[in-house]
């Protein structure tokens, strides 16, 4: 159950650690990681915000909850003039799985929540934060710690919503969900988005299957435990990513 923020971290560092370090392999999406799947994650991630790479060299660009490689890796290779920083408050449990090291010197990595980031206001010229919103102790909090370093006031954000027919049962979702704290739907973010920016543009709209290709209702019976692999079938039609950029 992640009924608050601190069983949800607790079972983030199990989610992360029975892939990388107990090598589960049966969400093949997130392993092995190489340069080359690095690279393909950041553009993925930039082609969604629409956020032209060109746009971006010799840029400071923040990752927020970068996670174990999150869009920080890949543009590190791809901008290697770039100043970049990765935030994240598990980084010193990521730092014990083998790709780890693979990180390039240009980029800062720094332990910490995201409702309080250690940058200076005004410093970074992008900041990006990828399925890390609904995970977040204070929503409010993290998105306005990301507008205050951000230099033109802008940032990208992405995140999981419910539909709206799952949203009216959210007082049992913690109960079932256990990484995430947060269940929004997508009336209730883009509210809560445009409580604090003046501008709020929903970039696109990710079903989650294109994501987890081993969502499938066939890979149920692949799997040994079939329960689990039920539930990840059923998260395809409850939920989906969306994709924001947020100014002002």
């Amino acid at each position: 159950m992640a009924t608050n923020w601190n069983i949800a971290q607790k079972n983030e560092i199990d989610f992360w650690e029975n892939i990388y370090l107990r090598e589960n392999k049966d969400i093949g999406s997130y392993m092995p990681i190489t340069e080359e799947v690095a690279i393909s994650f950041s553009t993925k991630t930039l082609q969604r915000f629409k956020i032209d790479i060109e746009a971006l060299k010799g840029k400071s660009i923040a990752d927020i909850g970068c996670g174990p490689y999150g869009t920080i890796l890949g543009l590190s290779i791809l901008l290697p003039d770039a100043i970049l920083f990765g935030v994240d408050p598990l980084i010193e449990t990521f730092k014990k799985f083998p790709h780890f090291s693979n990180f390039k010197s240009n980029v800062n990595l720094i332990t910490s929540k995201g409702e309080h980031i250690p940058i200076e206001s005004d410093k970074i010229d992008y900041v990006i934060s990828t399925n890390v919103w609904d995970h977040v102790e204070k929503p409010v909090l993290f998105l306005q710690e990301c507008k205050r370093i951000s230099r033109n006031k802008r940032i990208f954000l992405s995140f999981h919503v419910v539909n709206r027919f799952i949203g009216l049962f959210k007082f049992v979702l913690p109960y079932l969900d256990k990484n995430h704290p947060h269940h929004f739907t997508k009336r209730s973010a883009l509210k809560i988005l445009r409580s604090e920016f003046k501008n709020v543009e929903v970039k696109r709209i990710v079903k989650m299957i294109e994501d987890q290709s081993e969502f499938t209702f066939l890979n149920i019976f692949k799997q040994k435990d079939r329960i689990r692999g039920l539930k990840r079938w059923i998260s395809t039609f409850t939920h989906y990513s969306l994709y924001v950029e947020c100014e002002g």
